[in-house]
């Protein structure tokens, strides 16, 4: 970035349209975007600039503000994450009661049970309270309610699974012996060849499926890993 540009977006920096005087500092914000709108940022720089810069700190002040993210889905994390980006780390031990849906969600993660975590949507939605429902950062606690939600209702399903009652244990396998006490002398006439003790070692062993026998099912729509995912058509791109 030329130098001259560096220059001129310094004056932005740290610029928030908060109380007091957010009405005004509204007006500031959309003459500093007007009067920026020249200077172009290639998207490579950006990226990179975001995950080697920005990213890393984002995540920091998340695991410094909040207990118990081990417990939770990735996607869960990722709402976090979000509302992080959007609104900072510091609310969640602020006072007054713009912050108060931010208090509550630390207080719902620091006592980490499922139960708690599923409270969490409906203060992520609470905040729109802030600044209504038609910006586009309500839009975003809006989604990140719902990618909250999808991470609880993944890790239920996970956990379902887990608890599935297991197969019983096969029964042991009864070796069948013959009865010679009404003969004489026992007599092996009739097997020459010794089959008949052979078949009996045969009875012994338990016969079920080989590691040959398993296999993946090629119907992706059939596993459980997928079936809640949009069907798409043939060579259609989920992004």
């Amino acid at each position: 970035m030329p130098k001259a540009d560096f220059d001129r977006l310094l004056s932005a920096i740290g610029f928030k349209t908060v109380d007091p005087g957010s009405a005004a500092k509204v007006i500031k914000a959309k003459a500093l975007v007007q009067a920026f709108n020249d200077i172009v940022i290639g998207w490579d720089v950006a990226i990179q600039q975001f995950d080697e810069a920005k990213m890393p700190r984002l995540v920091g002040e998340l695991y410094g503000a909040l207990d118990n993210l081990d417990q939770l889905h990735p996607h869960c994390r990722g709402a976090l994450l979000s509302l992080v980006f959007n609104c900072g780390s510091g609310g969640f031990t602020a006072s007054g009661d713009r912050y108060r849906e931010l208090r509550e969600i630390r207080r719902l993660m620091t006592a980490g049970t499922r139960a708690d975590f599923k409270e969490i949507p409906a203060q992520l939605i609470s905040m729109q309270r802030n600044w209504g429902e038609k910006p586009s950062l309500a839009q975003r606690q809006s989604e990140e309610a719902d990618l909250f939600e999808q991470g609880v209702h993944e890790a239920d399903l996970s956990e379902s699974r887990g608890a599935l009652v297991a197969p019983p244990p096969l029964e042991p396998v009864v070796t069948l012996v013959e009865d010679h006490t009404d003969t004489a002398q026992p007599s092996d006439a009739g097997d020459p060849d010794g089959e008949a003790e052979n078949s009996n070692s045969l009875l012994t062993e338990a016969i079920g499926p080989t590691l040959a026998d398993v296999k993946w099912n090629p119907n992706d729509d059939e596993q459980p890993d997928y079936r809640h995912l949009p069907k798409l058509a043939p060579g259609q791109s989920s992004t």
